[in-house]
């Protein structure tokens, strides 16, 4: 599989957005979300799915904990 190009990436950062857009408006009903959800695994390579959603799922969890500290 080859890199994807500087406008497949746009697509797929762009999707990526709007689903973490929609959990933000319905305080994260999955559901609700499923088909901006089937855009965003289809804009962007399965990979880049995975670390986005592991890396936006850690940085959900610790930012109560960092408001907390400070």
């Amino acid at each position: 599989m080859s890199a994807p190009s500087a406008q497949e990436r746009k697509a797929c950062w762009d999707s990526r957005d709007l689903y973490w857009q929609c959990l933000d408006d319905t305080k994260e009903d999955r559901d609700r979300c499923q088909q901006i959800r089937k855009g965003f695994e289809k804009n962007c390579p399965q990979t880049w799915v995975g670390h986005m959603t592991t890396a936006a799922s850690q940085c959900h969890h610790l930012n109560p904990l960092l408001a907390a500290s400070f």
